[in-house]
């Protein structure tokens, strides 16, 4: 029994690393991306995707798109149209509502959106749902949430968290107490509700890593951990890439 057991671990295995053969890890900036390379190698500019040596099975690829929504969809939106992946990895740092999560810990995110699209009506902010341009479960929202499907037979390791995607991030008591009220989520980004609608849209398995550089409260870059996050992020990535 103990023989059969391990056999059908290992057959799962192989098939999982059979499937994903080919990997682009996305991130905002150079910067998220870079130590997950040698030293002296260079990163292209924005848009253009490029080969990261390791000595997995898997080929992975880097792609650098800028920060914010815009930039990242459309350079991602770029590359896919002319690349096929069997996996897209988006990573970077993100600012941490909850002050439960440690700076420098590394979390997969399980659902986002994005927090600053809609209107304001005088005193209150009006989702694209509320204002009737949406629907909370039209493709590929559910519950007015991005939620990707788990990557079959891919299990991350990470603690898992919600986010929101803004275009500015928040910086102010007041600002703060408000998003959070509507959107009680712990994490912010610039870019994750893009990258997790463009992977929906085009029905590319996708997975979301975010390092913890800072909790989102009235700004103090003297608090930031910026260094050990992304120490924390590379490694991370590193395990989940060599488990493809």
């Amino acid at each position: 029994m103990i023989l059969v057991d391990v056999f059908i671990g290992v057959s799962r295995f192989l098939y999982i690393r059979k499937m994903i053969r080919k990997i682009l890890i996305v991130s905002a900036t150079g910067a998220e991306i870079k130590g997950l390379m040698s030293d002296d190698a260079q990163i292209p500019p924005v848009g253009i995707p490029f080969l990261i040596p390791n000595d997995d099975a898997a080929d992975v690829y880097g792609l650098v798109t800028g920060v914010g929504s815009v930039a990242t969809s459309f350079h991602l939106a770029n590359v896919l149209a002319f690349n096929t992946y069997d996996l897209l990895l988006n990573i970077g740092l993100a600012g941490a509502f909850n002050r439960n999560f440690a700076l420098g810990d590394v979390y997969e995110v399980a659902s986002d959106c994005f927090a600053d699209l809609g209107a304001v009506d005088h005193d209150r902010f009006l989702s694209l749902i509320e204002l009737g341009l949406m629907g909370s479960d039209e493709f590929p929202y559910a519950g007015g949430q991005l939620q990707p499907p788990p990557v079959n037979g891919l299990s991350t390791g990470l603690k898992m968290a919600s986010a929101i995607t803004v275009n500015t991030v928040h910086g102010d008591a007041e600002g703060i107490a408000a998003v959070q009220k509507l959107f009680p989520a712990d994490l912010e980004s610039m870019e994750g509700g893009a990258f997790f609608y463009a992977c929906m849209m085009k029905s590319i398995p996708c997975v979301q890593v975010r390092a913890v550089s800072n909790y989102v409260e009235p700004r103090n870059r003297a608090a930031w951990q910026i260094k050990s996050a992304l120490e924390n992020l590379w490694s991370e990535v590193g395990r989940i890439i060599s488990n493809c």
